[in-house]
C-alpha cells in the first residue's frame, strides 16, 4: 500500500496549497539560467514555511498556521493537453518501479498457509497520485487551483527596474481582465501582488540594488517588495570546483524537474532466471527506473530533496527494449487516463520522451544551483518567509474578513428555504448530464466558495466547514451538482484537518456521496477521482480499510484503465492490511488490476500484479485460474522480450494434467512453439512480394490526386491544401478558370481549352495520362474492405510502382528503351536506387476492424521524369486479438507470423458502347489514373491569407495581407485572381501601411472644403484582377504580401467564396500552359446600417424644363437589434457624391457635427446637389467628379482606392441589373434612358460603428455603403429591401352572445376555475409561557379565471363532506382537528360566488401551540359553475397552490 512521506493531513494540506504565480523579466530569467534553473524552480525546495504563523479569523481570533506550503508556478503556463497528460501519467507509473520489487525480491509474509510477496510501498502509485494532482485542470466552480497572487521578479540589472515592475504588472493585469477565459484563473480580481528585486551578488552594483529597493518600497510599500540576493558564487569559481569535492551541496532541484529517459537498445533476454519453481519471484526486465522511481514524489523541503538526491545516485539502470508485436492477451488500452477521453493512446514502456521549458541537467555539464551559497539558500528561504508572513496571509486574512462581510450582508436568514419557496423554474427532480446551474463568478454562492475555499489553505478548518456546510444546502436546492458534490467533499475534509479539535465524528458518507454525484450525475471523472485519493487516505489514517477499498472499487470503470489498475491494486492491498487480513480478496483484486495493467500497456505492472497473485493460486488445485495466470504471466514475459521466462511460465500448461478444453490446450500449445522458435522466425526472409487475399481493394475506387492532401479536417489559411472531396468537375470553378483563360488570351476560349483536373477518380475522363510535375506530391487514396469478423492489421503500408526515367530529358543519346526500375526488390542495392528516384510514403499502421472499409492516402514523390506506373500496394499482414477494442491504437503483440506482400491495382475503364460489337460484348476502354507522366519542374504557388475575418458586417470594409510563394523550381508571371463575388475584394495600391487603423486614406482637417475631385470613369471592371506583384513576375523561392481589401456583402447570410488563382510559367513551352488554384472561404455577415435616399429636383420659375438644384433626402437606420446587438452605436463619418454634373453640399447638416446612430434607431439628413455647368466641357462624358461633406474632424478620400474601386465595381453591378431590368420592360426609351444617366448620381456614405465581440471586447470599424439614383423621385435603398409576402389576417371566432354558454368538459380545466393565495405574516413571535395558543390572522384571496359566475366552497376540514352543508352551515372549531401541529380557529367550512374576472377574500385564523414552521395549505378548495338556485353542483377541487410558510419563534 501507498506509504506517504507525510501523514494524511500534511498530504491534504500540499494538495490544496496556495497558488502563487510568478512573472519574470528576461534579465531577472537570465540571472536564474547561470545556475541551470529558471526563478519558478529556483525557488520550488523553498516553498514551505518552516516556522509557525498567525492569522486571524472575522471572530478577530488567532490560529496558528502551520507548515504552509505554496506552489509556485509560471504564470505564462499553460494546462497540460488531454494527450499530454495522459502520458505524463503513463510515464509515472511506468517509470517507478523499483528494481527490488521488478526482480520479485519483496518482503515475504506469512499470512496463515500463504507465503506473500508483499512491498511495504507502491511507489507507482504515489508518483502517480503526484502527476494526477498537478496535470489536473482548475475548474470554475471552485477556487481551490486559482491563483492568489502574483510575484512579479526584476533583475537589479535592469535599465529600469520600476518600468519593467509596470510593465509585468500591467501585463498581469491585461491576461487576467482582458482574457479572463484563457489559463491561468485568478482567485479574485483583486489578487495579491510582490515585487521581488533579484540582485546578482558577484556581478550586481550593491548600491544600485539598495537605491532601487528603497524606491520600491515607496511605491509598493515595504510589505510588497523584496530584495533577493543569489549568485554569491561567480561561473568562473564554479567552473573550477569539482562535484566531487567535499563541502559541495547537493542538488535540492533534481526532485521538481522532470527527467528525460535516454533509450537503449540492449536486450533483456539474458537477464531471465533459469529456475523453473522459483518462475514468478524472478520474472525481471530492463526498463530504466532507477531514475525515475522518486521522479514524481512530493519533496516537502531542501533537506529532504538532498537526501532524495543522494539516494537517487547510488541506483542503477537499465533500459527495456519495446516490443512492436502485439498480443490477444495484452490488450493496449482504450483510455488510460480520466484527464483524456480520447480513445487514442500512446504506450510508454520504458521510452518517457516528455520535455519541459526546462534546461536540461547535463547539457553543460553543471549541477543545478551551483552558483548559490548555503547563504543563498537561506536567503531563499527568508524571501519565501517575507512573502507568507508579511504579504500573503495578512491579505488572505484581509480578503477572509472583507468576503465573510459580503456574505453576511447578501445572505440573509432562510436563504436556502426561500430559494425552495419561490424559487421558480427549477430542474427536473431526476439530474441528468444537463440539469446544472452555472453561476456568475460574483455570485453570492461563488462569494461563499471563495470564502470557504480561502479558509481552508490557511487552515481555519472551522469557518471552511459552517461556510460548505451551508453551501452544500443552497447547492442541493438549486440542483448546482457539481458544486454541490464540490461542497461535500471538502465538507468532510474541512471536518477530517480539524482532528482533535473538534468532536465531530468524520463523515465520510459526504465525500462518498460527493463521489457518486462526480460520477453519475455530473460525468467528472477526475474530480471524482481526486476525491477518492483524499478520501482514501483519510480513511487509511483512521483504519477503515473497508470502506477506502469500497470506494478504490467503485472508481473503477472502463475509461481508465490505468485508474482502474492502480484502484485495483489499493483495493487489494487494503484487504490485506486489514486487522482479519482478506488473502483471497487480495489475490482476486490483484487479477483484476494485472488485467487493466495489461490493457492500459503498462506490462511489468501487469506482470508484477499477475506473478504475486500467483503465490496464492499456486499448489491450491485451483487449476483453472492457475492456467489464466501461467498464461498471462508467460504472454506478458515474451511481450517484455524475456523468452526465457515466458517458455517457463507458457510450460506449466503443458507439463500436468489440465482441465481446459481441446481448442484452449491447442492455443497454449501454439503460444509455447511460437515463443520457443522466435528466433528463428525473426531470421526469416523474403525473396520476393507474395499476393496477399486481405484486404480487400477495390481498385476503381482508386483516386489520383496531384498534390498532397490534408488530412486534419482544419480550415486552413494555405490556398495549396486540398481534399479529395473535388473529385467531380464543379460548375462554379469551371466557370472561374474559363473566365481567367479568357482573360489571358484576349477575350478568347483557345480551342485547346481543356479544365483542369486535380483529381482522377472513376467520375473523371482517364483516357489521357496525368501530368505529374517532378519534385510534387503525387496522392493515391486506395479503399480497403475488411471481410472478417476478426480485425486484421496492416503495416508498413506503401506503393509499388515501376518507373522509366529519361522521358522529357535534354539528352538525346539516351537509349529507347529505358530500364525499368522497381521498388518491389527487396535487395539494399536496388532500393536505394530507387529512393533517389522516387520518394515513397509510408503508413506505419492501419488497423481495419472487422467487417470495416477504410481509406487510406498514400503518397510519393517523383524526382525525375519518366513514366510512372503506380501497379499496387505493399504491405505487411497480421491479425489482432479482438479484446482490443478501439481503433487508433497500436496493437502489442501479433498473433500470427506478418507476413510482407502486395496486392495490385488493376483499374478498368468506362465501357464502351459505340459500336456494334463494342454493344455486343463487354470492352472496356483506358483509364490510366495510376499511369503518370513526370514532367519538368514547374512554379508551384502557394497562398496564405493572414488577418482574413470569419465575421463582416454589411458593408463593412477591412484591410487584409495575402502572402504569395512560389515553393516551385522556375519563377512564375501573369498572376491573376477570379472569385464567385467579384466586387468581395479589391488590391488597389501600397500606400496605405498594413498597420493601418483606418482602410481608407484620410485627408487632415481643412478650414474649407476641399475642391471636387475629378476621376476619370473606368470603362469596366473585369472580374478578374490582377495580383500586383513587384516586376510582374515572382522568382523561385520568394515571396511577396500583397495588401487587399474586402468588403462585406450587403445581405446578411454565411457566404461561401470561391477564388481562383491564375498563373503561367516564366520558361519558354512549358509543359502546362499555365495553372490554377483554388480556394474557398466561408464568410458570415451581420447587420449594419440600411440607407435610404431620394433625390428631387427644385425646378426654376425661369426655366422650368430642367433643375439647376437637387434636394437629396437621406435616412441612415442602424439595423441591430437592441437585446443582441454586435454593433452598438454607428456613426456617419462622410457622405460623398460621384456624379458627372452633380456636386453635394450641407443643407441641414454642419461641419464637423457627431452623427451617431443607436441600434434600432434612424437619422434623416437632408443635402443639396448643385449642377456643374462646366463638368462635361472641361473632362467629356468620361470625368467623374467626386464632392464630399464630411460630418468628421478628417476628410476620407472619396476618390481614391479601396473607396473608388467599390464604388465602380457597385455602380457597374448596378448597371448591370438595371440591363437586365431593360430586356423585362422593352418600354423604355433610349432617349429616356439617357436622360436618366445624365441626371444619375451616387451617394457613398461612410460610417464607423463600435462592434462588441463574444468576450465583451470592443472594437472600431468602419463601411460604406453605396446608392445610385438614375431618376428624381424614386426612393433607392442600401441594401435593397426584399420583398415581403403579405400574409392574410388570421380567422378570429366570435362567440354569439345569445348562444348558450360553452360546456367546460375537460377535467383540467375544470380544476383551474379558481386560482388562490394565502396573505399573511411570514414570521412571529409569540411567548408561549404566557399563553399557550398564537393566533395567526390569515387571508384567503380567491380570483375566477373563468368566463362564467363561479360558486366557489372552502373547508378548512378535508374530511367534512359537501353534504354537511344542508344541516350545517357554522361548525365549532372545537373539534378535534386531523393535524395536531396546528388548526383552524373560526368557520371551517363556506361558500363564496365570484362573479367573472372577480376577487373575493375570505378572513380565518390559524390557531398554533408550538414554535416552528408551518405550512398553511391544508385546506381545500372546491369550485363549481354557478347555475341559479341549484343545490348539489359538481364541485371540483381546484388545483394545489404553492406551500405557504410561517415561521413562529418563541419569545426571549
Amino acid at each position: 500500500m501507498a506509504q506517504c512521506k507525510q501523514s494524511s493531513p500534511e498530504f491534504i494540506q500540499n494538495v490544496f496549497s496556495p497558488m502563487v504565480a510568478v512573472l519574470c523579466s528576461e534579465d531577472a530569467e537570465q540571472m536564474s539560467r547561470k545556475n541551470n534553473l529558471t526563478f519558478v524552480e529556483l525557488v520550488q525546495p523553498f516553498c514551505r514555511l518552516t516556522t509557525e504563523a498567525h492569522i486571524r479569523d472575522p471572530g478577530n481570533f488567532a490560529h496558528t498556521v502551520q507548515k504552509l506550503r505554496i506552489t509556485v508556478k509560471d504564470m505564462n503556463m499553460t494546462n497540460y493537453q488531454p494527450t499530454l497528460a495522459k502520458r505524463l501519467l503513463n510515464e509515472a507509473v511506468s517509470s517507478a518501479l523499483p528494481p527490488c520489487i521488478e526482480t520479485g525480491k519483496a518482503n515475504v509474509v506469512t499470512i496463515g498457509d500463504y507465503d506473500l510477496q508483499l512491498s511495504s510501498s507502491t511507489p507507482w502509485f504515489d508518483a502517480y497520485r503526484d502527476c494526477f494532482l498537478e496535470v489536473a485542470a482548475p475548474s470554475n466552480h471552485e477556487f481551490l487551483k486559482h491563483f492568489l497572487a502574483s510575484v512579479f521578479v526584476v533583475s537589479s540589472s535592469h535599465t529600469d527596474p520600476i518600468e519593467e515592475f509596470t510593465k509585468l504588472s500591467q501585463q498581469q493585469h491585461q491576461q487576467q481582465h482582458q482574457l479572463p477565459s484563457k489559463p491561468p484563473k485568478w482567485f479574485c480580481p483583486n489578487t495579491f501582488k510582490y515585487y521581488v528585486l533579484l540582485h546578482d551578488v558577484v556581478e550586481g552594483e550593491e548600491e544600485k540594488a539598495e537605491a532601487v529597493y528603497q524606491s520600491m518600497k515607496s511605491v509598493y510599500g515595504p510589505n510588497a517588495c523584496h530584495l533577493l540576493q543569489i549568485n554569491s558564487r561567480s561561473v568562473h569559481t564554479v567552473s573550477t570546483i569539482s562535484s566531487d569535492v567535499p563541502g559541495a551541496l547537493p542538488d535540492p532541484w533534481s526532485q521538481f524537474i522532470s527527467k528525460e529517459t535516454q533509450p537503449n537498445d540492449a536486450g533483456e533476454a539474458d537477464s531471465a532466471v533459469q529456475n523453473d519453481d522459483s518462475f514468478p519471484s524472478h520474472v525481471t526486465e530492463g526498463q530504466n527506473c532507477d531514475n525515475h522511481s522518486n521522479s514524481l514524489v512530493a519533496v516537502e523541503t531542501a533537506n529532504e530533496a538532498m537526501e532524495i538526491a543522494e539516494a537517487d545516485d547510488k541506483m542503477t539502470s537499465s533500459i527495456l527494449d519495446h516490443p512492436l508485436a502485439d498480443s490477444p492477451a495484452v490488450p493496449t488500452n482504450n483510455s488510460d487516463d480520466d484527464m483524456c477521453s480520447d480513445s487514442e493512446t500512446e504506450t510508454t514502456e520504458g521510452t518517457a520522451s516528455h520535455s519541459n521549458d526546462t534546461m536540461a541537467n547535463g547539457s553543460n555539464g553543471r549541477q543545478h544551483g551551483w552558483c548559490l551559497t548555503v547563504s543563498d539558500h537561506d536567503r531563499l528561504r527568508i524571501f519565501i518567509h517575507e512573502f507568507l508572513v508579511r504579504g500573503l496571509i495578512p491579505w488572505a486574512e484581509r480578503m477572509i474578513r472583507t468576503l465573510n462581510d459580503q456574505v453576511t450582508s447578501r445572505r440573509g436568514v432562510g436563504k436556502s428555504l426561500f430559494k425552495k419557496w419561490f424559487g421558480g423554474n427549477k430542474p427536473s427532480e431526476k439530474p441528468t448530464n444537463n440539469t446544472t446551474v452555472v453561476y456568475t463568478s460574483e455570485a453570492p454562492e461563488m462569494q461563499m466558495r471563495r470564502l470557504a475555499d480561502l479558509a481552508f489553505m490557511f487552515q481555519l478548518y472551522e469557518i471552511a466547514y459552517q461556510t460548505y456546510h451551508t453551501l452544500k444546502r443552497d447547492f442541493n436546492n438549486d440542483h448546482a451538482w457539481l458544486a454541490y458534490a464540490g461542497a461535500l467533499e471538502m465538507a468532510s475534509l474541512s471536518v477530517f484537518m480539524q482532528g482533535s479539535q473538534t468532536q465531530r465524528q468524520y463523515p465520510h458518507h459526504y465525500i462518498d456521496s460527493a463521489i457518486t454525484t462526480y460520477l453519475n450525475t455530473c460525468r467528472s471523472h477526475q474530480f471524482a477521482t481526486r476525491a477518492t485519493l483524499l478520501s482514501t487516505e483519510a480513511l487509511k489514517s483512521k483504519v477503515m480499510y473497508a470502506e477506502a477499498a469500497q470506494q478504490f472499487i467503485k472508481m473503477t470503470s472502463e475509461d481508465s484503465d490505468l485508474r482502474s489498475a492502480l484502484f485495483l491494486e489499493q483495493a487489494a492491498h487494503c484487504f490485506i492490511n486489514m486487522k482479519v487480513p482478506m488473502v483471497r480478496k487480495y489475490a482476486f483484486h490483484m487479477i483484476l488490476a494485472g488485467h487493466r495493467f495489461s490493457k492500459s500497456g503498462q506490462r511489468r505492472h501487469a506482470l508484477r500484479s499477475y506473478s504475486q497473485s500467483l503465490h496464492i493460486f499456486k499448489g491450491k488445485d485451483w487449476t483453472l485460474a492457475e492456467d489464466h495466470i501461467n498464461f498471462t504471466v508467460g504472454r506478458q514475459s515474451f511481450n517484455i522480450k524475456q523468452l526465457d521466462n515466458a517458455s517457463s511460465a507458457l510450460r506449466h500448461l503443458l507439463c500436468r494434467e489440465s482441465q481446459q478444453t481441446t481448442s484452449q490446450q491447442s492455443a497454449f500449445l501454439k503460444e509455447y512453439l511460437f515463443v520457443y522458435k522466435q528466433h528463428l522466425q525473426q531470421s526469416a526472409t523474403l525473396t520476393s512480394l507474395p499476393q496477399l487475399p486481405l484486404p480487400l481493394i477495390n481498385s476503381n475506387d482508386t483516386k489520383t490526386w496531384l498534390g498532397r492532401v490534408d488530412q486534419r479536417g482544419e480550415n486552413l489559411q494555405a490556398v495549396a491544401v486540398n481534399s479529395f472531396d473535388d473529385d467531380s468537375p464543379s460548375a462554379a470553378w469551371q466557370q472561374l478558370e474559363e473566365l481567367l483563360v479568357r482573360n489571358a488570351n484576349s477575350g478568347i476560349l483557345p480551342a485547346s481549352y481543356k479544365p483542369s483536373v486535380q483529381c482522377f477518380s472513376s467520375k473523371t475522363l482517364n483516357s489521357g495520362s496525368p501530368m505529374a510535375i517532378a519534385g510534387e506530391c503525387v496522392t493515391v487514396e486506395v479503399s480497403l474492405a475488411n471481410p472478417l469478423k476478426i480485425p486484421v492489421v496492416l503495416t508498413d503500408m506503401a506503393l509499388i510502382w515501376n518507373f522509366f526515367p529519361g522521358l522529357f530529358s535534354d539528352d538525346k543519346n539516351q537509349d529507347d528503351t529505358p530500364k525499368a526500375v522497381t521498388n518491389e526488390q527487396l535487395n539494399t542495392a536496388k532500393n536505394t536506387v530507387a529512393r533517389a528516384l522516387i520518394e515513397t510514403g509510408v503508413i506505419q499502421e492501419v488497423i481495419l476492424e472487422p467487417l470495416e472499409t477504410k481509406k487510406v492516402h498514400l503518397n510519393l514523390v517523383p524526382l525525375q521524369t519518366g513514366e510512372l506506373h503506380i501497379t499496387g500496394v505493399g504491405y505487411s499482414l497480421g491479425s489482432r486479438s479482438p479484446n482490443q477494442l478501439t481503433t487508433e491504437q497500436r496493437p502489442s503483440f501479433a498473433s500470427s507470423i506478418t507476413v510482407h506482400g502486395k496486392q495490385n491495382l488493376e483499374v478498368q475503364g468506362p465501357r464502351l458502347n459505340t459500336t456494334k460489337e463494342e454493344k455486343c460484348s463487354k470492352m472496356y476502354g483506358p483509364d490510366r489514373r495510376l499511369d503518370l507522366q513526370v514532367v519538368p519542374e514547374m512554379p508551384l504557388l502557394e497562398v496564405e491569407f493572414h488577418g482574413f475575418p470569419q465575421t463582416l458586417a454589411c458593408g463593412e470594409v477591412q484591410q487584409t495581407t495575402i502572402q504569395v510563394r512560389n515553393t516551385g523550381c522556375d519563377p512564375l508571371h501573369r498572376l491573376t485572381v477570379a472569385a464567385t463575388q467579384w466586387d468581395f475584394f479589391s488590391f488597389g495600391h501600397c500606400d496605405l501601411p498594413p498597420d493601418s487603423s483606418s482602410p481608407y486614406q484620410v485627408i487632415p482637417d481643412q478650414t474649407d472644403p476641399l475642391e471636387p475631385e475629378r476621376v476619370q470613369q473606368p470603362r469596366g471592371y473585369s472580374p478578374v484582377a490582377e495580383v500586383p506583384i513587384p516586376g510582374s513576375s515572382l522568382e523561385s523561392g520568394a515571396s511577396v504580401t500583397v495588401p487587399m481589401w474586402i468588403r462585406g456583402p450587403t445581405s446578411t447570410d454565411t457566404h461561401h467564396i470561391d477564388f481562383m488563382f491564375y498563373y503561367e510559367s516564366v520558361s519558354k513551352n512549358p509543359p502546362l500552359s499555365y495553372r490554377v488554384l483554388r480556394h474557398r472561404v466561408t464568410l458570415k455577415t451581420c447587420n449594419s446600417v440600411s440607407v435610404r435616399a431620394v433625390a428631387q429636383p427644385q425646378v426654376d420659375k425661369q426655366n422650368t424644363k430642367t433643375s439647376e438644384s437637387l434636394t437629396v433626402t437621406m435616412e441612415v437606420e442602424n439595423m441591430n437589434k437592441t437585446q443582441d446587438s454586435t454593433i452598438t452605436e454607428v456613426s456617419v463619418l462622410q457622405v460623398s457624391c460621384a456624379s458627372q454634373q452633380w456636386i453635394l453640399q450641407h443643407l441641414s447638416t454642419q461641419r464637423n457635427v457627431d452623427i451617431k446612430v443607436s441600434s434600432q434607431e434612424s437619422v434623416f439628413l437632408c443635402f443639396k446637389a448643385t449642377r456643374c455647368q462646366d463638368c462635361l466641357k472641361e473632362s467629356g462624358e468620361g470625368s467623374i467628379k467626386f464632392s464630399n461633406v464630411t460630418f468628421d474632424q478628417h476628410q476620407i478620400s472619396s476618390s481614391t482606392p479601396p473607396c473608388s474601386d467599390f464604388h465602380f465595381k457597385s455602380l457597374q453591378q448596378s448597371h448591370t441589373d438595371r440591363q437586365n431590368i431593360q430586356q423585362i420592360d422593352p418600354q423604355t426609351s433610349p432617349q429616356e434612358l439617357k436622360n436618366n444617366n445624365q441626371s444619375s448620381l451616387s451617394l457613398i456614405v461612410f460610417w464607423k460603428g463600435y462592434q462588441v465581440d463574444e468576450t465583451g471586447c470592443s472594437c472600431a470599424i468602419v463601411g460604406q455603403h453605396h446608392i445610385h439614383m438614375n431618376s428624381f423621385g424614386v426612393p433607392v435603398t442600401s441594401p435593397p429591401v426584399p420583398k415581403i409576402r403579405m400574409e392574410l389576417s388570421p380567422v378570429v371566432f366570435i362567440r354569439d352572445s345569445n348562444s348558450a354558454p360553452n360546456q367546460i368538459t375537460n377535467e383540467a380545466s375544470k380544476s383551474q376555475l379558481v386560482r388562490y393565495c394565502l396573505v399573511h405574516s411570514p414570521q412571529m413571535e409569540h411567548d408561549f409561557h404566557k399563553s399557550r395558543l398564537c393566533f395567526v390572522s390569515v387571508k384567503l384571496v380567491l380570483h375566477n379565471c373563468s368566463l362564467e359566475d363561479v360558486e366557489c366552497e372552502v373547508t378548512t376540514r378535508p374530511e367534512v363532506t359537501r353534504v354537511d352543508v344542508s344541516s350545517v352551515s357554522d361548525l365549532s372549531a372545537t373539534d378535534k382537528p386531523k393535524s395536531q401541529t396546528f388548526t383552524w380557529s373560526g368557520l371551517v367550512l363556506t361558500r363564496v360566488r365570484i362573479p367573472i374576472g372577480q376577487t373575493r377574500t375570505v378572513p380565518a385564523t390559524a390557531c398554533f401551540c408550538s414554535a416552528g414552521v408551518y405550512n398553511l395549505c391544508n385546506f381545500q378548495v372546491s369550485a363549481a359553475l354557478h347555475e341559479g338556485a341549484t343545490v348539489d353542483r359538481m364541485f371540483t377541487v381546484q388545483q394545489q397552490t404553492s406551500p405557504s410558510i410561517i415561521t413562529i419563534y418563541e419569545a426571549s
